[in-house]
């Protein structure tokens, strides 16, 4: 008898490209990986059996499946922690302690610092700390009050005394009050803290051409020659003082005076007696000075006014017995003639003396002469003739 053998993968039951094998009145499909059923009809969901662990999120790709995984893990199934505190570039900022948690992490912010990664720097200035209208400068973890004018603190809410750093200069007087002071200045300054002077002599008050100088709350003039007053506005009458003397004029000038000097007198003002004896106008004699006036005192032998005149002493005849006069400088001198001598010829000659009469004759004298008396017998002008013979034997 003849059996048929009948082939079950004949049918092609198998599907999805599994492979039919024939076991007898059976068949068995070899299903490829991603599927299963009888006839590998059945496509198999590699999720089913929830393989990403960690609340990933599992996607079936054919024979296989992938997981997403939540941010701070890692691995096939996600089964992996990511230590986020390992990173090279740390996620904590700013000086913050990083803590690693189960698919996560941390940040322990460091004071002055918010946020996930403490990025975030807190704004103490925020919360208005500071009073009185200050300015707030915020930092790290702190704060800085820049305090409007009159008020310090850390806040900024003390009110100072403005007045105690003596702002007010010049003797001014200091008032404090809320948050500001202000000055009452001495009188000739002006200013927030009376720090300008008052120019007084902005208005030109000297006149004259006098120099003007400005001093606290006045002004002094200093006047050019010839003026006074305190805008120097008078003249001054230099000949007030009398200052030319000896009898002289004033001429009062702007500034000074002029003297007319009397005559005899000179000088800035007259009080030089003019040396009328400066030129040496005595010739002969010595000059006494007096006003605008000499007098000569002449030396002996001369006379005049300026003892200009040889004094002739022959004019009061001193030479006697007809003596020729010869006049000198302060003296004279006689020429006596014969039978005269002495200074003025008043002694007659003793033509006797020297007995000029010879043989025994009597002398008898004369004016500038003799006579002899000759003895009998004798002649001649001295008695030296004899006249008779006998007498000579």
């Amino acid at each position: 008898m003849l059996v048929a053998v009948i082939d079950d993968c004949a049918s092609n039951p198998c599907v999805n490209d599994a492979t039919c094998e024939d076991i007898g009145f059976l068949y068995k499909c070899h299903c490829l990986p991603e599927f299963t059923g009888v006839n590998c009809e059945i496509i198999i969901d590699d999720c089913a059996s929830n393989p990403c662990v960690n609340d990933a999120t599992c996607e079936d790709i054919g024979f296989l499946y992938k997981c997403h995984c939540l941010h701070g893990f890692t691995g096939v199934n996600c089964e992996i922690d990511i230590n986020e505190c390992a990173f090279n570039e740390p996620l904590c900022l700013n000086g913050a302690n990083c803590n690693n948690m189960q698919g996560s992490y941390s940040c322990i912010c460091s004071d002055g610092y918010v946020g996930d990664n403490c990025e975030t720097n807190i704004n103490e200035c925020e919360s208005a700390p500071c009073k009185n209208g200050a300015s707030c400068s915020d930092g790290v973890s702190q704060f800085e009050c820049i305090c409007a004018r009159g008020f310090g603190g850390e806040y900024c809410d003390e009110d100072f005394d403005e007045c105690a750093s003596e702002p007010c200069v010049n003797g001014a007087t200091c008032s404090n009050e809320a948050s500001q002071f202000s000055c009452s200045c001495a009188p000739g300054y002006v200013g927030v803290v009376c720090e300008n002077e008052i120019d007084e002599c902005a208005s030109d008050p000297c006149v004259n051409h006098a120099s003007c100088i400005d001093l606290p709350n006045e002004f002094e003039c200093w006047c050019s020659p010839g003026y006074t007053g305190s805008t120097c506005e008078s003249e001054i009458d230099e000949c007030s003082s009398n200052p030319c003397l000896n009898g002289a004029t004033c001429y009062d000038r702007i500034g000074g005076y002029k003297c007319e000097c009397a005559k005899g007198f000179s000088g800035p003002q007259c009080d030089q007696d003019i040396d009328d004896c400066a030129n040496n106008p005595c010739l002969h004699g010595t000059c006494q000075d007096g006003v605008d006036q000499f007098s000569c005192i002449c030396e002996p032998g001369y006379e005049g006014e300026i003892c200009q005149t040889d004094r002739d002493e022959c004019s009061s005849e001193p030479c006697q017995n007809n003596a020729i006069c010869s006049d000198d400088i302060d003296t004279w001198s006689c020429q006596c003639p014969s039978g005269f001598s002495g200074k003025q010829c008043e002694i007659n000659l003793n033509e006797c003396e020297s007995s000029p009469c010879q043989n025994s004759g009597q002398c008898q004298d004369g004016d500038d002469r003799y006579k002899c008396l000759c003895n009998s017998g004798f002649s001649g002008t001295n008695c030296e003739l004899c006249e008779r013979d006998d007498i000579l034997q």
